[in-house]
Order: structure tokens, then sequence, then C-alpha cells
């Protein structure tokens, strides 16, 4: 449903994704960060973060008293989450803005004009002469395919 959602999205705002990378990779990704926390199997009487089933010792020394966090700390760690997930959509979009703003200003982004015209599937990913073979006797005598 969410995959969809983003998919259509794209598509509404005219930006193109031809492997739909956003929404598999971008809200997918998202949501199962933000459902680590909405969705934690402790019930809504504790939050139980990392730990699944079980819930944090009280201290390092004692390993028979478990206490869980109580119900206040699942919107802290849902405003952690939401930090991290911030910080990780400025850093890639940041690394990203850099290495695609070097590569468009050494002109490493656009096609010749020629492949621009013809379209740069005919010129780039055709294949011309992928079944256009023939046998014949190589330096060996073994049958040898030539292009």
């Amino acid at each position: 449903l969410l995959y969809h959602l983003a998919s259509n999205l794209l598509l509404r705002l005219h930006i193109d994704d031809p492997v739909n990378a956003f929404p598999v990779h971008g809200a997918c990704g998202l949501w199962g960060c933000l459902a680590a926390v909405l969705c934690d199997w402790g019930g809504f009487e504790n939050f139980h973060g990392m730990n699944g089933w079980e819930c944090f010792p009280a201290s390092s020394s004692d390993s028979t008293d478990h206490s869980c966090f109580g119900p206040e700390a699942k919107p802290l760690a849902l405003l952690v989450w939401l930090i991290f997930v911030v910080c990780v959509i400025l850093w890639a979009g940041g690394i990203s803005f850099i290495l695609f703003q070097s590569a468009q200003l050494l002109g490493l982004l656009r096609v010749d004009h020629e492949a621009d015209e013809k379209g740069i599937d005919a010129m780039e990913h055709a294949q011309n002469r992928a079944y256009n073979f023939t046998e014949q006797q190589g330096p060996n005598s073994w049958r040898v395919l030539w292009f």
C-alpha cells in the first residue's frame, strides 16, 4: 500500500524514477524505521525498545530484576527515530547533491547530441548484434563463434 502511494505520488509530481527506488527504499524504509517504535511488541503499557519481548535489566549487576520503560518512553523513542530519519535524509541528500553537482559541472551527466536525438536506449543499450553470429574454425581447430 505504501509502495503504491509513493509510486503514484512520484507520477503525479512528474518525477522520473524508472526503477521505483524511492518508493521501495525511501518510503518503505521510512515506514520501517517508524514502525519499530509504533509497533513495539511489548504491548501498550510498556516500551521494550530493541530487546523485543524482554525488558531491559534495571541495572547491569542485577540480572533478575527486569523493568520495562513505561508508556512515556514511546513518544521519546519516536522523537529519536524521527531525528534519525531526518539525519539520514540530510546526509544522503547532501552527499548526493555534492556528487551530482560535481558531475554536472564536469559535464558527466549529459550525453552527446546524437545520442540525445536518437535516444540513449537505441544508442547504448540496443542489441544490434545479439544473434548475428557465424560459426567458424578457430586457430586450434576449435569451433569458435565470431561476431
